[in-house]
């Protein structure tokens, strides 16, 4: 089904005409440049379809994450794929609404090192890549716990994965969809330090035409509205290369597991208020961790009370009722779902 493009700025002359620079690092399976040069992995391909049918002309241009961004700045780049929406980068690039990819960063270290908390990383030496959402998250928290990290600054995700391979780091950040596809050939393992759920979009300089932001908009929301759609489908292309995870079936279940354990535990730590600051930050970590995994998740997640209160929901919940969590907590469904109809796709429910 073709995309409505009526309301759209750019008319269909000047959509065949249209030339696009695309900013291109190595950040398998998101994006990555062919053989050829030409755009690869989930992102790239994407917006090879999207060209295809609007008649753009795409031109790869390969850079590092930071020259990439400064490419986009300085508008010698008019679109870079894989990029997480934050409050500073809306100031100087340009972004549309539907996100392209959700995801989390993850810490990946050398093999017997045990890193299970945030606090282990203290005295530790840590691969980040430089400029990147992660490193600016990382060094606020090192910073409120007052741990002292080691910082490696890096170009790329495969650049922190190799400094641990090669001993000048104990461990590196990647994003999780990076680390499921290389962390294990490298000889890395995936620690329980899970954090920052982020929005991935396509971003445009100032300068880009205007109008490509809307196309996108329109194309990503009419794909994730088709099961069998180009979206769906390189998702699962990509997923089911080797060392690309799967969501096993049990998780959901396991995960609900977990949050209860972590209710609990909470509800011990208001008890017990002498906890040591270390305990508390290992509680926060775990806290941290389960909440990003669940915000995560395609379904409906959330824990009412015996009478059906709400006493926990997941951000996929909050949007299907387009209300914030506080807006929702401590309700029942008769005040939201009066006139909407019933929860549309997987449903995890702990009551």
């Amino acid at each position: 089904m073709p995309v409505a493009l009526s309301l759209l700025l750019l008319t269909p002359a000047e959509s065949q005409s249209l030339s696009l620079k695309v900013g291109v690092y190595d950040n398998p399976p998101k994006l990555f440049a062919g053989a050829e040069g030409e755009l690869r992995g989930i992102l790239g391909e994407l917006l090879v379809e999207m060209a295809n049918a609007e008649g753009w002309q795409l031109e790869s241009v390969n850079c590092q994450w930071q020259e990439c961004l400064d490419g986009l700045a300085s508008g010698e780049i008019d679109i870079l794929p894989d990029v997480a929406w934050s409050a500073s980068r809306a100031g100087w690039m340009e972004f549309h609404q539907e996100p392209a990819l959700h995801s989390w960063s993850q810490i990946y270290q050398r093999e017997g090192l045990g890193l299970d908390a945030i606090l282990d990383l203290d005295g530790r030496r840590l691969a980040v890549v430089n400029g990147s959402i992660q490193q600016r998250y990382l060094a606020e928290l090192s910073g409120r716990f007052a741990i002292e990290i080691d910082w490696l600054g890096v170009e790329s995700f495969a650049d922190g994965f190799d400094a641990v391979k090669e001993g000048r780091a104990d461990a590196a950040v990647a994003n999780h969809l990076f680390g499921g596809w290389r962390a294990a050939e490298m000889g890395l393992q995936e620690t329980a330090i899970i954090f920052q759920p982020v929005r991935l979009y396509y971003a445009v300089s100032v300068q880009a035409p205007q109008g490509v932001l809307a196309r996108i908009d329109e194309y990503l929301k009419e794909w994730k509205a088709q099961a069998g759609s180009v979206y769906y489908t390189t998702l699962r292309e990509w997923r089911a290369e080797p060392g690309v995870p799967r969501t096993p079936a049990w998780l959901p279940w396991t995960l609900a597991a977990l949050l209860m354990m972590l209710l609990a535990a909470l509800a011990g730590y208001w008890l017990q208020r002498q906890r040591s600051a270390h305990s508390a930050a290992r509680l926060e970590a775990q806290r941290e961790m389960l909440e990003t995994i669940l915000d995560s998740l395609e379904a409906h997640v959330y824990i009412k009370s015996p009478t059906l209160e709400y006493r926990y929901v997941n951000n996929k919940l909050c949007n299907f009722l387009k209300r914030s969590s506080s807006e929702i907590l401590g309700h029942r469904d008769s005040e939201f779902l009066t006139r909407q109809r019933w929860l549309s796709g997987p449903t995890l429910t702990v009551v």
